[in-house]
């Protein structure tokens, strides 16, 4: 049924397990899917371009959506992935620009770059907690989403995973940076919203710690610009780790956090309100400089 430009409906039998990569390709008459529970896997490209498709029920027994499967999407308004599904594949709902919300079942463990991305309109996101890493563009330029909860489960989020989050508000992270160990740019908050400029982005060079901690380097990352809090709630704070983030007016971190480095803090110029755990030791030189 590839490139099909007359056919509107279309009823899967229940005795179906299966539906072939690029299936429905391009079917751009097609207006509404129902994928019966027998189907157990949704194949890369099967409804890649369907830009007409306005609902969509997937069955209950599917576990994997493959590589582009609804890409550009676009009529799509809503979506309910099953709570079997354990892998949602690369640009796998990428351009669904009508979704308004995002909500990822626990049972999901494996997660695609561009998963997500460019689902302009979604304004909630759900992460579940099987996911322990977030793929680079997962969620970029979803720039309805106005508050990001990452779980503690998570345990990677890589480069730009947030790029073009132009509405961002607040954001509570289980670290920051790339992981909780993370060290040298990996390190840096601006790390997960990219070194690509996009419209609602401030330019902001942060340094951190080089090849060694006794000189400094620095990369200029993109954070939204409307982004005023911030939450973490594990991980360390290190060298430069906010260093430069002028836009925000709160930070919380976490109890467990002994000490922040050097400059942790430095050139936060908005910021008037900081939470420090009561378990703090030390703090950095220059930590607060300029705030």
């Amino acid at each position: 049924f590839a490139n099909a430009t007359v056919l509107k409906n279309f009823t899967i039998p229940q005795t179906v397990t299966s539906i072939g990569e690029g299936a429905f390709y391009e079917d751009s008459a097609l207006t509404e899917m129902y994928i019966p529970d027998g189907v157990t896997d949704i194949k890369s490209y099967t409804f890649y371009g369907c830009t007409n498709i306005n609902k969509l029920v997937i069955g209950k027994n599917v576990k994997n959506i493959g590589d582009y499967a609804f890409y550009n999407n676009s009529s799509l308004t809503s979506l309910n992935i099953p709570e079997k599904v354990a892998s949602i594949g690369a640009s796998a709902f990428n351009g669904c620009s009508q979704i308004k919300e995002i909500i990822i079942p626990d049972s999901v463990t494996e997660l695609g770059e561009y998963a997500f991305s460019s689902d302009s309109n979604a304004t909630k996101l759900s992460i579940g907690s099987g996911i322990t890493t977030i793929p680079s563009y997962a969620f970029a330029n979803c720039s309805a989403l106005t508050t990001v909860t990452v779980p503690n489960t998570v345990t990677t989020i890589n480069a730009a995973a947030f790029i073009g989050c132009s509405s961002l508000n607040e954001i509570t992270l289980p670290f920051v940076g790339q992981s909780r160990t993370a060290t040298g740019p990996e390190s840096a908050f601006g790390y997960i919203f990219g070194t690509s400029s996009y419209a609602g982005s401030t330019a902001t060079k942060q340094y951190y710690y080089g090849r060694t901690a006794s000189s400094s380097t620095a990369t200029t990352y993109y954070i939204p610009t409307s982004l005023k809090s911030v939450t973490i709630t594990g991980g360390n704070i290190l060298y430069g780790a906010f260093y430069g983030c002028s836009g925000l007016t709160s930070i919380t971190v976490p109890d467990n956090i002994t000490s922040i480095g050097n400059y942790a803090f430095a050139y936060c110029g908005s910021l008037t309100n900081i939470t420090l755990p009561k378990n703090i030791m030390s703090i950095g030189s220059h930590a607060f400089l300029y705030c």
